[in-house]
């Protein structure tokens, strides 16, 4: 998969084309997080998981709408007020993230943030140690969408 994952894990199966090798590590992950929550509710669970997914988008947005003001106010395409609701926006995104990570939660929504941010910093790492591979992903990512 563009060398962001090792070669073998892309391979299909020769009869029934799927990505066994891939469907095999997901299904040990998934394995690994239904021993680590073993015994809680399924409310508590998903409420969990939808904690940590709304936090990673709410950073996605916040990242997503400075970029876009950097970029268009760089190629001159928006001006002055033109940056007021991307802007607002910024301000909106960023009290929203912080009304969720202050005041602190209970456990285990305080570890929320810092699983966000490990997320993160992965991406990071693999941008920055594979710069080809995260390229070659972001035009094929692209490509799918055009």
């Amino acid at each position: 998969m563009m060398g962001l994952v090792p070669r073998n894990w892309d391979k299909a199966h020769p009869r029934f084309q799927s990505p066994y090798r891939s469907l095999a590590v997901v299904m040990v992950v998934a394995f690994i997080l239904v021993l680590a929550l073993e015994g809680q509710l399924g409310t508590s669970v998903f409420g969990w998981l939808g904690t940590i997914g709304v936090l990673a988008l709410l950073l996605v947005y916040l990242f997503t709408q400075v970029a876009a003001m950097k970029l268009f106010g760089r190629i001159g395409r928006w001006r002055g007020w033109q940056f007021a609701i991307p802007g607002l926006a910024v301000i909106l995104l960023a009290y929203t993230l912080w009304s969720n990570i202050y005041p602190v939660p209970a456990a285990p929504g305080n570890y929320f943030p810092y699983l966000v941010l490990l997320w993160v910093a992965i991406g990071v790492v693999i941008a920055i140690r594979s710069p080809q591979a995260a390229s070659r992903l972001g035009e094929t990512l692209m490509r799918e969408e055009a």
